[in-house]
């Protein structure tokens, strides 16, 4: 497609994604991840090299989602104010 360009935003000007950009990657491929290392560990024989694989991978897919949505949280979205 002759003149196709990209909506404003999702690319910086060094051609790199945009913070968003990477957050939803990164909350979408942890999810994806997590669906299939579920699968996994579900259907392996327990104590299995798949069954393990799926348990890592589920580790890393879980922390990914944390990572994307922690990754936009504002400093001390978590502190408890004392009256």
């Amino acid at each position: 497609m002759v003149g196709s360009r990209r909506a404003p935003g999702y690319l910086d000007r060094d051609g790199e994604a945009a913070p968003m950009e990477r957050f939803v990657r990164l909350i979408v491929a942890g999810g994806v991840v997590l669906v299939g290392a579920c699968w996994l560990v579900a259907f392996a024989d327990y104590g299995s090299v798949p069954w393990a694989s799926g348990v890592v991978l589920a580790l890393l897919g879980t922390a990914a989602v944390f990572a994307g949505i922690l990754g936009e949280l504002e400093p001390g979205a978590f502190a408890v104010e004392e009256e």
